[in-house]
């Protein structure tokens, strides 16, 4: 009798599950098992089903951090060149002030990490009494508050996503543990019920299914 592997994926074990159930059917001393076998598929496609129903969301919501990503580093890039400019063309002390230990440590970090980085700018920006700084905060920190609230919004939707399907994938993982456990459980019941014939063993339970390659679409 042949089993799947303790690594196989859930396709592989609903597959499987399929072809063992109808094997069972198969012999009058086994069908009776067909319905346990059934149940326990059943549940596992399901739980499967329920996870793949936010891959799209997943995705948009990636996409949404990536393009607020990207705005706020413009807009920070932004910030930084009408400082300098402010500042009589170099980095003077609006430029200092906002960037403090310079554009970069607000512009390197990329995705959700920008986030931070944005709030730390307008927060600056916020605390300012300085006179020079004043002007400059009136005319950003409104561009910067609206682009940090689109961010937050995008960041709070990944990560309520995230772990929605955390939560279905323990769900989906926990359903793979309770069908690999069926299957060993019809595995000994079949061998109770054919004892030395190994033939009508291997006609219940099914050759595991190839995992299909992904086809290289270079």
């Amino acid at each position: 009798m042949r089993k799947y592997l303790s690594s196989a994926g859930t396709d592989t074990r609903v597959e499987y599950g399929i072809d063992l159930g109808e094997g069972l059917r198969s012999f009058e001393q086994t069908e009776d098992l067909a319905a346990e076998v059934d149940t326990k598929t059943d549940l596992l496609d399901e739980a499967a089903n329920e996870k793949r129903k936010l891959s799209s969301p997943l995705a948009k919501a990636r996409a949404k951090v990536r393009i607020n990503s990207y705005h706020a580093d413009n807009l920070i890039r932004q910030v930084g060149a009408d400082a300098e400019l402010k500042d009589g063309g170099r980095r003077g002390s609006i430029f200092g002030y906002v960037f403090e230990n310079g554009l970069t440590e607000a512009t390197d970090p990329h995705g959700e990490q920008q986030l931070p980085a944005l709030k730390k700018v307008a927060a600056k920006l916020a605390a300012s009494d300085r006179d020079d700084i004043k002007p400059f905060a009136a005319e950003w920190l409104p561009k910067i508050e609206k682009r940090v609230a689109s961010f937050s919004a995008a960041v709070d939707a990944l990560e309520t996503l995230r772990k929605q399907y955390n939560q279905l994938f323990e769900i989906e993982k926990a359903r793979r543990n309770e069908h690999a456990l069926m299957v060993d459980k019809m595995a000994g019941a079949v061998r109770s019920r054919f004892p030395n014939d190994r033939a009508r063993q291997n006609a219940v339970f099914p050759t595991p299914p190839t995992p299909k390659k992904k086809k290289n679409l270079e």
